[in-house]
């Protein structure tokens, strides 16, 4: 492959997007407790031999209904990384969330190069793929929080 000057601008331009990506991803806990409820029952499940909880082992009000955890995979391998990187005297946290920005990374490059292609590629669809990756991003940094959705979403695309 030969490196033309319109492919190096576009490494550069995709290295950019992925810059952008990724600080707008990798920012602290803030004031939510949802993360801390996911990380406690990965946590349990793990020191249950993986059993699954069958009703809301955390709340008070609505203990005995049963209750379907569709988030348990997620939560596993959230309180499995949370206890290696304290293990190795990384952070829990500061690993979960670097792992959570390059997911976010990863998944809105995904997505501009199906933008890029989608608008026909060649330089109109380059430009489009960045600009409409950009916007997406914007529009979708509130959502990423490291949460199980944020993988959901990188499968999706």
């Amino acid at each position: 492959m030969k490196l033309t000057p319109t492919r190096i601008l576009a490494v550069y331009c995709w290295t950019l997007v992925a810059c952008v990506v990724f600080c707008l991803a990798f920012f602290p806990l803030r004031s939510s407790s949802d993360e801390w409820w996911h990380l406690k029952t990965g946590q349990w499940i793990v020191e249950h031999n993986y059993q699954l909880p069958t009703n809301d082992i955390f709340s008070y009000t609505s203990a005995d209904y049963e209750w379907d955890n569709h988030e348990w995979l997620i939560e596993t391998g959230m309180y499995l990384l949370y206890r290696w990187g304290e293990a190795h005297e990384i952070g829990g946290w500061s690993l979960i969330i670097l792992v959570k920005a390059f997911l976010v990374t990863a998944t809105f490059l995904l997505l501009g190069c199906f933008l890029s292609q989608r608008a026909g590629g060649g330089k109109r669809g380059f430009w489009i793929g960045i600009f409409l990756t950009l916007i997406a991003a914007s529009v979708g940094k509130r959502m990423f929080w490291p949460r199980p959705p944020v993988v959901s979403v990188f499968f999706m695309v």
